[in-house]
């Protein structure tokens, strides 16, 4: 074997192992949604054996084996966005393969026919010189149909994703001042380059072998995947589950938050003034805006007011979730603190209550329009 396909043989093996240890930690931590992690690795590492077996030309001796992986693919979208919805405490399917396996039988019913096919008339296609073979139907066409199958199905459950993370955000927004590590934004770029891997993938298919075969396509394509299977697995082994109180917010056409509580419980004028007073006394006099784990209900029961009631007088009558009400406090503190203090900008983004000097770049810009130095900057040559 070339040095070239041995080191491409070696690469495989790597991914495939960073696969299966994946897929076996998952199991190990037994919560629901690392079961469709696992579920999600366990497919993977089929693909990876499927390129492993024709690296080392073992259709020569098995054909049998060819395209076997196929069906398992089509598991990888549906136990990826079970994985995210257990992640956010969303009700998980009682019996998968009934309620999300259509791809995986789909699969296996187009591919069936080929895999039923005699072995050794098999192996003698194998070999054929391209442009030789004649057409046997579903026999010849079933897997290639069932690996254009995926790139609907995965749009499909990509799009369901963004949904979950988009609701997710929304409601950690309603509880949480620091979101970091309950946004779940690294998952998004998980699902572009997965979406764009099961693009290139299926593209092989209809691109030139000569193409294809080329050393340049498959090292470039092999450290992707390796690169991503190691991203995916480190940051999804280790993020928790987000927790979210039961108090969710329902969007209207003016995108304020609302709920069915606020309309069975709507709070006087008294009572919205009362809130309103305790908030900017608070804000003022205890500075809590500066607590970086701040939570609505921290909130609540420092101005001794339940948190239903804070988040209605937040979201309808001043026009806020909490989380960018306590923003808003935080910046307006740290211009205060750009003027007055002689601090240097991450020193003053942790003492409002950022964790990180991103976040609060990040948050200063929404708020203000410009950045933090430059802030500093025109307010120094106003002074």
């Amino acid at each position: 074997m070339p040095g070239l396909e041995l080191f491409l043989v070696c690469l495989t093996c790597v991914t495939l192992g960073v696969n299966l240890l994946a897929m076996v930690q998952s199991l190990w931590k037994k919560d629901r949604p690392y079961q469709y992690l696992a579920m999600f690795f366990m497919a993977s590492s089929i693909n990876y054996l499927d390129d492993l077996f024709w690296q080392i030309e073992g259709w020569k001796w098995c054909p049998s084996f060819v395209n076997i992986y196929i069906p398992f693919l089509m598991l990888m979208p549906p136990a990826l966005y079970l994985y995210l919805k257990g992640l956010v405490k969303e009700k998980q399917p009682v019996h998968f393969f009934s309620q999300h396996g259509l791809g995986f039988w789909l699969a296996l019913f187009l591919c069936l026919p080929y895999y039923l096919f005699d072995s050794t008339e098999k192996l003698n296609r194998l070999e054929a010189p391209a442009g030789t073979l004649t057409h046997h139907g579903l026999v010849t066409w079933g897997p290639t149909l069932a690996l254009m199958a995926l790139i609907p199905l995965g749009l499909i459950y990509v799009i369901l994703s963004f949904k979950l993370l988009n609701n997710n955000l929304l409601k950690v927004k309603s509880f949480f001042s620091d979101i970091s590590d309950k946004s779940l934004s690294w998952v998004r770029w998980i699902l572009v380059t997965l979406v764009l891997v099961w693009l290139v993938s299926t593209s092989e298919l209809l691109l030139p072998s000569n193409v294809t075969e080329k050393s340049v396509w498959a090292l470039g394509f092999g450290w992707f995947e390796l690169s991503w299977s190691l991203c995916f697995a480190l940051l999804a082994l280790n993020q928790q589950p987000v927790l979210v109180p039961k108090l969710t917010h329902k969007k209207t056409g003016n995108e304020q938050g609302v709920t069915k509580k606020y309309k069975k419980a709507p709070l006087s004028m008294a009572e919205i003034e009362d809130i309103k007073e305790r908030l900017s006394s608070s804000a003022r006099e205890h500075h809590l805006h500066r607590k970086s784990d701040l939570s609505l209900q921290n909130l609540a029961e420092h101005l001794d007011v339940s948190a239903n009631k804070l988040s209605q007088v937040l979201n309808i009558h001043l026009n806020q979730g909490f989380y960018d009400y306590i923003n808003n406090l935080r910046i307006k503190d740290a211009c205060h603190q750009l003027i007055q203090s002689d601090q240097n900008i991450l020193d003053i983004a942790f003492l409002v209550g950022f964790n990180s000097k991103s976040t609060f770049n990040k948050a200063f810009k929404k708020h203000t329009n410009t950045t933090p130095s430059a802030y500093k900057q025109q307010q120094s040559q106003i002074n």
